[in-house]
């Protein structure tokens, strides 16, 4: 068995945010779970069997789909159990075939939904916190599209919305940040329903275009006031902005909710129910890993860390300069370079697939392709 990484310095740093329970660990546990599959064309590997929980979640999700089922057959088992403490999940990219070769350790960090609004008053937090998003390139804002979408909205507040963005606003300052170039990824989780073509619908592809349209103008709605804040005149450089939904499971879409009179919706309350492919396939995961490799590809070819940590005049911990310095010797590592060059290729090649996908600002001017 794989031996667990033991906290090593992170080659590349991913911030997860999201309300408890919206499926922040589905995401990450599907997200690893599709990668190998959509880079089996590279030398690229990735390796995340030292991760029980992550393991464990897959194999839960894959039970859903046991035995035969029936299109729209009710499913009320859904797994129910938020992410306990600040917590995270190291992985490892490989190049096959070079077992010499020292992996690039990917940490993705979770700040537990519940505790959100909680760590932003507790000033013992506030250093661990700044370290943190300092080492950070990427954040994923996780977005139940149920609560959004369904019944008006009426769940929506579960989201956190108003918590995540003064939890971003409050914490991450460009001006005050050596590693101030970030990507920003808004991922709905749960699509399936409003991916799914309307069996009812005279036009299925535009009906379909019509309901992930609605799903990211619902996410820019919500999150007005924090768009907002990413397009201010000093931060339209600073943040790749991108909304990029996903489905989790495939197999399974939303059908109803059990129970409308409360104010708080429980996860059992929440039916679900079989669709095609009836089965564990999800689509799109590998995307917001993609494109996070792609973006620090970027980075890295660009020279920014390096004019970055010589040009700060601010005071840096130790292991904060230690981490810059590890960026100037994987800016040279031209193997694994030369490998993510092929990956931003195929996302190139293979984003005309992904419908909903919508770049809100890409000041870099990163090739991809907005598919709205």
């Amino acid at each position: 068995m794989e031996k667990k990484l033991e906290n090593p310095q992170p080659d590349i740093q991913i911030l997860m945010l999201g309300a408890r329970r919206t499926g922040k660990t589905s995401l990450l546990a599907s997200m690893l779970d599709e990668f190998n599959t959509v880079t089996a064309d590279t030398k690229i590997h990735l390796s995340a069997n030292a991760n029980p929980v992550l393991m464990k979640t897959i194999s839960t999700m894959k039970t859903y789909f046991r035995g035969e089922h029936i299109v729209y057959e009710p499913f009320d088992k859904m797994y129910d159990k938020g992410t306990a403490g600040f917590s995270d999940a190291y992985v490892k990219l490989e190049l096959v075939n070079k077992k010499n070769k020292k992996p690039i350790v990917i940490r993705f960090v979770d700040v537990e939904g519940e505790k959100i609004g909680a760590a932003m008053a507790d000033q013992s937090f506030d250093q661990k916190l700044s370290d943190e998003i300092e080492r950070t390139d990427v954040i994923i804002i996780v977005v139940d599209s149920v609560l959004l979408m369904e019944n008006k909205g009426q769940f929506q507040g579960q989201n956190e919305t108003e918590r995540i963005t003064s939890f971003i606003t409050d914490h991450i300052s460009p001006e005050n940040q050596t590693n101030a170039k970030k990507m920003i990824l808004f991922v709905p989780v749960k699509c399936e329903k409003y991916y799914r073509q309307s069996e009812t619908a005279g036009n299925q592809d535009d009906y379909r275009k019509y309901q992930m349209k609605r799903l990211c103008d619902g996410i820019k709605s919500e999150y007005s006031q924090l768009f907002a804040w990413l397009k201010k005149a000093d931060h339209q450089t600073k943040f790749t902005t991108m909304i990029m939904p996903v489905l989790t499971l495939g197999g399974l879409e939303f059908d109803s909710f059990l129970n409308t009179s409360c104010i708080v919706i429980k996860t059992g309350d929440i039916l679900y129910r079989y669709c095609p492919p009836m089965k564990y396939e999800p689509r799109f995961c590998d995307r917001p890993l993609l494109y996070s490799l792609l973006y620090v590809y970027h980075k890295l070819r660009s020279g920014y860390y390096e004019k970055a940590y010589k040009g700060t005049k601010k005071k840096l911990g130790f292991r904060i300069m230690e981490w810059f310095q590890d960026r100037l010797t994987l800016a040279k590592e031209t193997d694994y370079i030369d490998e993510i060059g092929k990956i931003a290729k195929s996302i190139q090649e293979n984003s005309k697939q992904v419908i909903g996908f919508e770049i809100i600002q890409n000041p870099d001017n990163l090739e991809i392709i907005d598919n709205n």
